[in-house]
C-alpha cells in the first residue's frame, strides 16, 4: 500500500470512529422531555408563554400566561369582559358567582395521540367566525362556523368560552387545546366537546335536563343531575367510544343534542354546562343547518342540497346553581 492510500484509509477510519462516538440526538418525547418540544425537536422548559407545555407535547403559544406547562390567564383566574383579571371580586353579574372562584387546577389529558388520530385533530387555528344573533338580552343566540373544512374535516375545532358579553372565540388549535384552560367548549360539524376529561385539562362538565323542562322555563340548576366530563376515549386502551348515531361520531357529553337517520335532526334536549369558574350555563343547540333547512330535516328527514350544514346555532344563558 502506498503512502497516499494509507492516509486515505486512516482518514476513513478516523471519520467512522468519530461518527460512532457521536450518537444521534434522542427524539423529544414524553420519555426524554418533561417540558415541551419545539419545532426543531428540542426539549424546552415549557413554562414560557411563547413555548408552553408539558409531558413532551408540542410547545404551544399562550394568549396570556403559562403556569406549570398549561396556558392560563394572568393570576391563574379568568378575565372579565374588560380584560382585567377579576379574581377576588365578589360578583361579576348579579346572581352569578365570581369568575375567580375556580373549581379545579389543570390536569394532564390522557389518550392525546389517539385523540389526534381518531378525531382528526390539527395544529392550525380555525378562522371560522362566532357571532351573536340575539337582541342583547340575558339569553344569547350564537352562530358558530363549525364547518371545519367539510364532510371530511381539515380544520381544527372552533374553540370558545362563555362570557357575560356572549360566546367569545378562543384562537387556539386542537393540539394546543390539550394544555389550555382558556376555552370552555369547541365545535366542529355535529361534534361539540367540552374542556374536561379526555377533551382538555379543565373540569367543565355537562348534564342533560330531564324531559319536560323547556329552555325558557329552566331558571335554576335542578338537584341530582348526572354530570359528565368527556369520556369518549377509554382509559388504558384509548379506544374511541362512539355516540348512538351509528356514524362513528365520538360520544361527547353533549352528543345527544342530535339524532340521525338521513339528516342531522335536533332532539331539543336542554343541557346545563358547569364551568371551571363555578358558573352554570343552560344550553341548547337549535340548528345544525340553516334554520329553514333544519325545520325541513326535523319534519321530513330530508334537507335541500344547499342547506348551510355546519353553521351551528345555539341559545344559552347563565343561570343560578342548585
Amino acid at each position: 500500500m502506498n503512502h497516499y492510500s494509507a492516509l486515505a484509509v486512516s482518514a476513513a477510519l478516523f471519520f467512522s470512529l468519530t461518527l460512532m462516538a457521536c450518537p444521534t440526538k434522542p427524539p423529544c418525547d414524553a420519555v426524554t422531555c418533561t417540558g415541551c418540544c419545539d419545532a426543531t425537536g428540542t426539549c424546552q422548559a415549557g413554562t414560557a408563554a411563547s413555548m408552553c407545555g408539558n409531558g413532551g407535547a408540542v410547545c404551544s403559544a399562550c394568549s396570556d400566561a403559562c403556569t406549570a406547562g398549561l396556558c392560563t390567564t394572568n393570576g391563574g383566574g379568568t378575565a372579565n369582559d374588560s380584560g382585567v383579571d377579576d379574581a377576588g371580586m365578589e360578583m361579576v353579574d348579579a346572581g352569578v358567582p365570581d369568575a375567580g372562584q375556580l373549581r379545579c387546577s389543570a390536569t394532564a389529558v390522557i389518550c392525546r395521540d389517539e385523540s389526534i388520530q381518531k378525531l382528526r385533530l390539527f395544529t392550525t387555528v380555525n378562522n371560522g367566525l362566532i357571532t351573536e344573533e340575539g337582541d342583547g338580552g340575558s339569553t344569547f343566540a350564537t352562530k358558530i362556523d363549525a364547518i371545519g373544512g367539510g364532510m371530511t374535516p381539515s380544520k381544527s375545532y372552533n374553540y370558545a368560552k362563555f362570557t357575560s358579553a356572549g360566546l367569545q372565540k378562543v384562537a387556539i388549535d386542537d393540539e394546543s387545546a390539550f394544555t389550555s384552560l382558556d376555552w370552555d367548549i369547541a365545535f366542529r360539524r355535529y361534534v361539540i366537546r367540552t374542556n374536561g376529561g379526555v377533551g382538555g385539562p379543565s373540569c367543565t362538565e355537562a348534564a342533560r335536563i330531564p324531559p319536560g323542562t323547556t329552555f325558557d322555563a329552566l331558571m335554576q340548576v335542578p338537584a341530582n343531575l348526572t354530570w359528565r366530563t368527556e369520556e369518549y376515549m377509554t382509559p388504558g386502551t384509548c379506544d374511541l367510544v362512539p355516540d348512538t348515531s351509528g356514524i362513528g361520531a365520538p360520544g361527547t357529553a353533549l352528543s345527544s343534542f342530535w339524532s340521525y337517520t338521513a339528516c342531522v335532526k335536533m332532539t331539543g334536549n336542554v343541557f346545563v354546562v358547569h364551568l371551571r369558574d363555578g358558573r352554570y350555563v343552560k344550553f341548547q343547540v337549535t340548528s345544525y343547518y340553516d334554520p329553514v333547512s333544519q325545520a325541513t330535516c326535523n319534519s321530513t328527514d330530508t334537507v335541500p342540497a344547499t342547506n348551510g350544514a355546519g353553521n351551528v346555532r345555539v341559545k344559552w344563558a347563565f343561570i343560578q346553581g342548585p
